[in-house]
């Protein structure tokens, strides 16, 4: 699993970016692809682990699982 940090993530949209921590472009990520439960989505500054699929439109994330806290 890949490791980032939410950029920006819009519950209204449905739709946010992540950036990887190993560097690159910013990685989409879709409401459905949020593991856990969450009303209000995802956090900018968050940090998350997921996989990366290619899409048609290119890289995004899958099984977005919200880090524990250091």
């Amino acid at each position: 699993m890949a490791e980032g940090t939410v950029q920006v993530f819009s519950a209204e949209k449905g739709y946010g970016y992540i950036r990887p921590s190993t560097g690159g472009p910013e990685i989409i990520v879709h409401f459905s692809a949020i593991v856990e439960a969450c009303p209000v989505g995802l956090v900018a500054g968050q940090t998350v682990s997921f996989d990366i699929v290619q899409r048609r439109r290119g890289p995004e994330a899958e099984r977005v699982q919200i880090s524990a806290p250091r």
